[in-house]
């Protein structure tokens, strides 16, 4: 009878955890990482590639992409920069920490826009070596922006 009432209660078991653990997993595949937006400054990355971005004519985009400048790879604009976004500067990179300042350190690459007005505009770019035309591994990132 114990063993009747063992495998009873590991059927249940099994049975309340697999509904979870199909929720926990549907949870993870549907989460959607959000823009950062400070003030009228939207910050986007790697993980809100694919996304529409939506901004007022008021605020300036920032895409913050990771890099390492030790490997040589910088991330490159691959579409052109005319459209409704204008580039505002020259594009940087800043270290990944005020203590991390070495020479070819891990960072980001920085590409900062505002809009001219309303309208859209696809921005794309490839992760490659500078001198590199086409990489070996493309690895790409692109962001629909809708300005309002």
């Amino acid at each position: 009878m114990f063993k009747l009432v063992v495998a009873r209660g590991l059927r249940w078991a099994a049975a309340l955890t697999l509904p979870g653990l199909l929720g926990l997993l549907g949870a993870c595949a549907m989460h959607v990482a959000k823009p950062e937006v400070f003030g009228k400054t939207v910050t986007v990355g790697v993980d809100n590639s694919g996304q529409v971005l939506t901004l007022g004519v008021d605020q300036e985009l920032v895409v913050k992409l990771e890099s390492d400048a030790n490997r040589d790879y910088a991330w490159v604009p691959a579409t052109p920069a005319v459209g409704v976004l204008v580039p505002v500067g020259r594009p940087g990179f800043e270290r990944e920490g005020l203590d991390t300042n070495t020479f070819g350190g891990a960072g980001f690459d920085i590409f900062r826009y505002r809009p001219s007005g309303p309208g859209e505009q696809t921005l794309q770019y490839e992760y490659r070596r500078g001198r590199e035309r086409l990489p070996a591994t493309p690895r790409t990132v692109v962001f629909n922006v809708t300005v309002r």
